[in-house]
């Protein structure tokens, strides 16, 4: 049974996203002779074809039973009128649906950054590119004149993104590992840590520093899988039962925010750290508590 829960699960997301990528290319369309005030107004409704992706898959999870996740909140409400910058631990593909579907209530429509190379998949490269997804370069190992200008680039793509971010609330995701957890990985890269990889700040920097006026507060997400982390194919498959996600809120400081982008960088980088020293130790005791249930 388990091949053909993950058939309908292809079928239904492929369905969703076509439909979802239609009423966006529509709303496009309609957008182009607008200016002003109507265009920023259509530009806000626009987001709503994320609600309705994800909302879609958020229900497709709950007929097919893919998986049961346990959410811990922040004990301060999240609005969906507010700005947030949204931060997680990556380790599968499977992330970027939980995540979508878990917050869509209690946060404005998700948008997160995107490896450049992603542009060119069918429908879904475009509609992340109208709805305004920062697409951005991956430093590159070696040539460091490359990665520098690789990385200027990146933030002016970041930079202009907040531009349009400002004209209505919106929740900024980044995976700052810049690509998924591995073991391997993690020995190759020397990380500090034992379940993640050493974080990027530049992207988070940039952001913070975009909406330093709309943005007060950063939301830290851990999710943690009791078994392996699943591929996308094994979760379409309901392969993977449960799922853990600690959504914490934290307050951004006025000196995150400071304008001296050397000052705010070396803040941000400290901040960050902590932050991920704290999460380790969580999927630590969660890969602890594991062991000792077998």
């Amino acid at each position: 049974m388990a091949w053909l829960k993950g058939f309908l699960s292809v079928a239904f997301i492929a369905l969703n996203t076509a439909t979802a990528c239609a009423l966006l290319y529509l709303m496009t369309l309609l957008r182009l002779p607008l200016t002003g005030a109507w265009r920023s107004a259509l530009t806000r409704r626009m987001d709503l074809t994320i609600d309705l992706w994800a909302s879609a898959n958020n229900l497709l999870i709950k007929v097919l039973r893919l998986i049961e996740i346990e959410v811990e909140w922040p004990s301060e409400p999240l609005r969906r009128d507010r700005w947030y910058m949204v931060v997680s631990n990556h380790q599968t593909w499977t992330d970027i649906i939980m995540l979508q579907s878990v917050l869509r209530p209690a946060l404005p429509p998700l948008k997160f950054f995107t490896k450049r190379e992603l542009i060119w998949l069918p429908l879904l490269g475009l509609a992340m590119k109208l709805l305004g997804f920062p697409y951005v370069r991956r430093a590159r190992q070696t040539g460091a004149g490359d990665s520098h200008a690789d990385a200027g680039k990146d933030r002016d793509a970041i930079t202009a993104a907040c531009a349009v971010f400002r004209n209505h609330p919106t929740a900024v995701l980044s995976f700052l590992e810049g690509t998924r957890f591995t073991p391997a990985k993690r020995d190759a890269r020397n990380s500090r840590f034992q379940h993640l990889l050493n974080p990027k700040i530049g992207g988070l920097s940039a952001v913070i520093a975009g909406l330093a006026e709309e943005l007060d507060t950063l939301v830290d997400v851990t999710i943690h899988y009791p078994g392996e982390p699943p591929g996308f194919w094994e979760f379409l498959q309901g392969k993977c039962p449960r799922a853990r996600m600690l959504v914490a809120a934290h307050r951004l400081s006025g000196e995150l925010r400071d304008p001296d982008s050397a000052v705010q960088r070396a803040k941000v980088g400290a901040f960050v750290e902590a932050l991920w020293r704290a999460k380790d130790a969580r999927l630590s005791e969660g890969t602890t508590a594991r062991r000792s249930s077998r």
